[in-house]
């Protein structure tokens, strides 16, 4: 995913989904904004936090170059160098 990404020319904000794989959505952004919602046991990515704030008030803002997996297990984000990085859902907004 790496290779492919770094080939990407422009701006993106891409939900990949893959076949075979059903159960994991991957989520990578680069100068366009891309939210991660974290639900009851499911996920969600969006632009931005009012598409799924009805939905639910936990949130990850993914930086330039960042990766989230989002699959059953959890979400995992990954820097652009491919290292997980730890990310606290509503770190930067006033969202209860």
């Amino acid at each position: 995913m790496r290779v492919a990404l770094d080939k990407i020319k422009g701006s993106y904000a891409l939900g990949i989904l893959f076949e075979g794989d059903e159960g994991s959505l991957i989520a990578a952004k680069k100068e366009s904004p891309l939210v991660v919602g974290i639900g009851e046991e499911e996920y969600f990515i969006a632009s931005d936090v009012p598409a799924i704030l009805p939905i639910t008030r936990n949130f990850i803002f993914m930086e330039d170059g960042e990766v989230a997996l989002l699959s059953s297990e959890g979400v995992k984000v990954f820097d652009a160098k491919g290292e997980e990085v730890s990310k606290n859902p509503n770190a930067s907004t006033g969202i209860p």
